[in-house]
């Protein structure tokens, strides 16, 4: 990779006078500062022209990825402050008419950087793409949005779809082959039972007294055979999120499209609305121009994962090592997705309901707690719900987009993603991969929570999270995949805890 850029250092008086005592300080610069962090002469950043007009050292430096150039500009400013002192001369700012960053490879592979204002020209010659940057001010420049952009267009960024690409898809354990009791779609035949009901929202069901008992009683078995003899701890945690903590933890960068955003009220003042009522009022009709002028813009999210608020519980924390590992469990209300691919039946919602188990330890005591939780909710499908099984190596991990670069710092785990699969038969046979529903994931997050969130142990040792969320509407509905509505052919733990079903009279 190169750099070279175009820069201006402006002082608080002409310089004109100086211009010789300034090309003696850039040769200085030049064989000191600009080498620092270099691994020879070659790979230092250098200083190539410059010219002093009136206030401003106009210069260009040409820079490697071991010095950019432009940390190479912001040295430069510094050393030629901390000379100008004798001649009471300050330094106000630098500033980068023209930035030009050289990297190989094919033109479409950096298109997407033409959403980045900075941005003006991308071109390929000859297996190089140039990257044209202009007017870059000090603010970015501290703001390390060059930085970050260089992380996007490195040759080999690290995604998790490239560091696990030979193992996404794999079954890694499946429970033997069960009877088959049902054939048909379970949603439909919910809703000819009125288990179920249709409702306006995207994704969004009345779940009728039976769908419900069925769901909480899967739910108690969660708690009792997963959560309690783990010795997790219940919390309840927000559902709305401000959208700072979702940036912090990169939800927003990394599937913006897959959440809903919350706007506040922009007023409080009942006077500020007449005209949204009385608009909605004569017309009968919902004015939305009107409304979107008394709405903040967004600041909140639904919570789309249910763990976030324990990270930013712990922000900042140093936490003794005695207390670890921390386990905790939340199934205080739904979870709110926009789902890829759109919405299906009761399979794939927008508002579901969910057992989250989050814990932080140790890399160890994390890795152990997976495997534990692991073995426990097998327990629960094969032996309880005696639903057919399978796990799988999944690679769309919650926390990163498969495409989104993670950090260099961050620890990988070899496993960060496994998923619980339950066969739907009506959607056809065991080989089908489009038969087997995902109804929750092991996730082992590696240390990127406790990195985005600044979270220490005492000891200086670093700490991992790891996730499991049991999608209980997923359960229910795929449990009645296999099992169909005759509680009656219900295994005996089910049949038990659920006992009468109910119904609500008069549901269309």
């Amino acid at each position: 990779m190169k750099f070279a850029l175009k820069g201006e250092v402006e002082a608080t008086a002409d310089l004109t006078s100086l211009a010789d005592k300034i090309g003696k300080l850039i040769e200085e610069a030049n064989n000191t500062i600009l080498k620092r962090g270099a691994p020879s002469e070659e790979q230092a950043a250098k200083i190539v022209e410059f010219a002093v007009k009136g206030k401003k050292v106009e210069v260009c430096i040409e820079g490697t990825r071991f010095v950019r150039a432009h940390d190479a500009l912001k040295r430069f400013k510094n050393f030629l402050a901390r000379n100008l002192e004798r001649y009471r001369i300050g330094v106000r700012r630098v500033f980068v008419p023209e930035y030009l960053i050289e990297v190989p490879g094919s033109r479409e592979r950096f298109d997407d950087l033409r959403y980045y204002p900075l941005v003006k020209e991308i071109e390929e010659m000859n297996g190089t793409v140039k990257i044209l940057l202009r007017d870059v001010d000090e603010g970015v420049i501290d703001r390390r949005d060059i930085d970050r952009l260089v992380k996007l267009v490195q040759p080999e960024v690290r995604t998790i779809q490239r560091e696990l690409a030979d193992k996404v898809g794999l079954v890694i354990e499946r429970s033997v082959e069960k009877p088959v009791k049902f054939f048909k779609d379970p949603t439909e035949e919910a809703l000819r039972l009125k288990w179920i009901a249709r409702f306006p929202g995207r994704g969004q069901w009345y779940y009728l007294p039976a769908f419900t008992k069925l769901m909480n009683t899967i739910r108690d078995i969660v708690f009792k055979e997963v959560s309690w003899k783990l010795g997790f701890i219940e919390a309840v945690f927000p559902k709305l999120i401000p959208i700072e903590i979702a940036f912090r933890a990169r939800k927003i960068q990394g599937e913006p499209g897959g959440m809903y955003y919350v706007c506040a009220p922009r007023f409080r003042e009942k006077e500020r609305y007449k005209p949204f009522q009385v608009l909605a009022e004569i017309t009968n009709e919902l004015p939305m121009e009107e409304l979107k002028k008394l709405l903040e813009d967004p600041g909140y999210i639904l919570d789309p994962v249910q763990c976030l608020p324990f990270y930013y519980l712990y922000y900042k924390a140093t936490l003794r090592k005695e207390d670890l590992p921390i386990k905790v469990v939340e199934a205080s209300g739904p979870t709110y997705r926009y789902e890829a691919g759109g919405v299906k039946g009761v399979e794939r919602v927008s508002e579901f309901w969910r057992v989250e188990h989050v814990w932080m330890g140790l890399k160890e005591q994390v890795e152990e707690i997976r495997d534990q939780v692991i073995e426990r909710m097998k327990y629960v499908v094969d032996k309880l719900m005696d639903v057919e099984w399978r796990i799988q190596f999944a690679g769309d991990t919650f926390y990163l987009a498969e495409d989104q670069r993670v950090d260099e710092d961050i620890d990988i785990p070899q496993q960060p993603k496994l998923e619980l699969q339950i066969w739907l038969p009506y959607k056809g046979g065991r080989d089908n991969e489009g038969a087997w529903l995902a109804c929750g994931s092991f996730n082992l997050h590696g240390n990127h929570y406790t990195k985005l969130f600044n979270i220490k142990c005492a000891t200086g040792e670093t700490l991992y999270t790891a996730c499991f969320g049991a999608g209980i509407t997923r359960l229910a509905i795929a449990f009645l995949a296999q099992h169909g509505f005759n509680i009656e052919d219900w295994p005996e733990e089910i049949k038990r805890s659920v006992g009468k079903l109910e119904f609500l009279p008069g549901v269309k």
